[in-house]
């Protein structure tokens, strides 16, 4: 995001023990919460513990990481490294980050699905409400933008030519039904989400199959009829064999049929 300034929304005080990856999801948090008290007012103490962060992420911050590990290597002894650092360099840094500045005391998980981190992140929430684990939860995913992941990137030859990489955060707010009996009327439902896996090794047929497998599926758990989708959006579009993704979405949403 070349436009994000952490200090503008964040404050100075603390911002350079943060990770670029807390830094966004902090952010987005804030700006959650923000438009959660405009509708139902702040967050009481009662509620602040039963409302947790759910973060996807590929792998957390890169580039902090990789920093971490080079100085082992630079510095005069192996141990000499700045310590403060090296929170930044676990994945679970910008969901317990941001529940700290928050005083969020519920459900905090952070989970490594690569492309679908966002959707694991969803279902996770979605699973942990419906088990009555929490009331209220910021979900949602990050991936910073660092010289070290854009290499990465480039090494992999896993993104079509000209397909650029960026970073961002974006987080929901998903309650459980029934929270707010005397609320306003919510935004939106999730019905379903649904991850498949399969190994990319076994071709594009297999992924297809699997995405079939996930389209079908979501659709019969939400008890949702496919002419009833007004709009589909495949994901990993500049990913290099992954364009069979579009036609296997709409092959299958053709197909299923809820209670089949």
């Amino acid at each position: 995001m070349a436009d994000f300034r952490p200090q503008e929304r964040l404050g100075r005080k603390g911002l350079s023990r943060l990770t670029r990856s807390d830094q966004l999801v902090m952010a987005a948090c804030g700006e959650a919460l923000a438009g959660l008290a405009r509708t139902a007012g702040p967050l009481d103490e009662e509620a602040r513990g039963r409302t947790g962060i759910v973060v996807g992420t590929g792998t957390g911050s890169v580039r902090r990481l990789a920093e971490f590990t080079r100085d082992t290597f630079v510095q005069e002894r192996p141990y000499m490294v700045n310590p403060s650092h090296f929170p930044g360099t676990l994945m679970n840094s910008p969901a317990g980050q941001s529940a700290i500045r928050y005083g969020l005391t519920g459900v905090n998980s952070t989970l490594s699905g690569g492309p679908v981190a966002g959707l694991s992140a969803l279902r996770f929430a979605r699973n942990a409400l419906l088990g009555g684990h929490a009331d209220r939860l910021l979900a949602g995913g990050v991936e910073e933008l660092s010289a070290q992941s854009a290499w990465a990137w480039y090494r992999t030859g896993a993104l079509g030519p000209g397909v650029a990489v960026g970073e961002g955060s974006a987080v929901f707010v998903l309650e459980r039904a029934g929270a707010r009996p005397h609320g306003p009327a919510p935004l939106g439902h999730l019905l379903a989400c649904e991850l498949r896996s399969t190994d990319p090794a076994e071709g594009a047929a297999a992924v297809g199959r699997r995405l079939a497998e996930c389209v079908g599926d979501a659709l019969r758990g939400a008890g949702v009829a496919a002419e009833d989708v007004a709009v589909v959006v495949p994901g990993a579009a500049g990913r290099r064999g992954w364009q069979v993704g579009c036609l296997v979405v709409r092959r299958a949403a053709d197909a299923a049929e809820p209670g089949a």
